[in-house]
């Protein structure tokens, strides 16, 4: 069986050979028991037991980890894989924009190019058609920044203000 990242054999292990300790933090420390079918999680707290000033034994509280650590693992792989996701969404949506915006450019451009060409013969309803498809393609850029605005929402800081609720 494989060790957690950090962890060491435990100098005499209480639990034989099963038992492994991870580096201490404080007054606790935390083990991994490794049984052939699934691994184990225990946070072991060890304190003194004093009477006056002086220490006349050690209390031990053990404590069963295993599903927090199991939840903890599992919430971070969620996160790398939202983050994934959200960066392919990004990528997606900058691309799709930057290659809707070529052929608007191109739309608004003949649709000024008929418009001009329609004043040059005194075609009102060609300067009008030429107008609406010059406006859809204004509203078209703006959907496009507003996609571009939305792929880069997951870079932009939170800001948080605090509202009087009286």
């Amino acid at each position: 069986n494989s060790l957690p990242a950090g962890a060491h054999r435990a100098a005499n292990p209480p639990l034989g050979d099963t038992l492994w300790r991870l580096p201490r933090s404080g007054n606790r420390s935390i083990y991994t028991a490794i049984a052939p079918d699934r691994v184990l999680w225990y946070a072991i707290h060890v304190g003194p037991i004093r009477v006056d000033d002086d220490i006349v034994g050690a209390s031990l509280l053990c404590i069963d980890i295993t599903e927090r650590r199991r939840a903890s693992q599992e919430r971070d792989d969620m996160i790398r894989e939202l983050s994934a996701r959200n960066a392919e969404l990004e990528r997606y949506a900058y691309t799709a924009s930057h290659e809707l915006r070529t052929p608007l450019v191109t739309i608004r451009s003949f649709a000024g190019l008929v418009e001009r060409e329609g004043a040059k013969v005194n075609s009102k309803r060609v300067q009008a058609d030429a107008a609406r498809i010059a406006n859809a393609a204004a509203r078209m850029s703006e959907r496009l920044e507003a996609l571009l605005t939305l792929a880069r929402l997951g870079r932009i800081a939170h800001l948080t203000q605090t509202l009087s609720l009286t």
